[in-house]
């Protein structure tokens, strides 16, 4: 892997806007030089990262840590990193995952994809293709995420709306009832 010049980030959403409160990427790879590598880049662009060197190590982390993303590689020691991909979209159906593997048959990128990766990217990966893919799959869930909750926000307010037109028909009625009372 090459190592590029750092480069200003390719969307106009800073990072410090991409993860909410205390969350962070994990890199799982087995190849710690690697690790190493993408650990120091993303530090550099200010998104704080944590790493696993296994599937296990993946999964104690996820309880450990607020995990927004996890860079996962296909070939972990004790694990397929494809067939951990439902596993993790059940558990954490906001978690954000990109492929990271050497693996470039088309057939696995796309099978990857089908279980829930938001892409693929295949090594030794260039830092600018990185940063551009992370910024777009973080932006990504935090804009469904923050469309959930405008929904349920509206959900709210409607529900709002309906009591307080029903309450106004009941009071409504109740009114015109005592009206005719006096009148008789």
């Amino acid at each position: 892997m090459i190592e590029r010049p750092l480069v200003p980030p390719p969307s106009a959403v800073a990072e410090n806007e991409l993860l909410e409160g205390n969350e962070c990427i994990v890199i799982v790879d087995d190849f710690p030089d690697l690790v190493g590598l993408i650990q120091e880049f993303l530090d550099n662009h200010g998104l704080p990262t944590v790493t696993a060197n296994s599937a296990d190590a993946l999964r104690r982390q996820l309880v450990e840590q607020e995990v927004a993303l996890v860079l996962l590689d296909i070939g972990l020691p004790d694990a397929d990193g494809s067939s951990l991909l439902p596993e993790l979209k059940q558990n954490q159906p906001d978690l954000a995952v990109i492929m990271l593997t050497a693996v470039t048959d088309v057939h696995t990128a796309l099978a990857c994809l089908r279980l829930g990766a938001d892409d693929y990217l295949v090594k030794p990966v260039q830092f600018t293709d990185l940063l551009a893919t992370l910024h777009r799959v973080l932006e990504k869930r935090r804009l469904t995420i923050r469309n959930r909750q405008y929904q349920r926000q509206i959900e709210q307010a409607n529900f709002r709306i309906q009591l307080a037109h029903e309450l106004a028909m009941k009071m409504n009625t109740a009114y015109l009832s005592t009206t005719e009372l006096d009148e008789v």
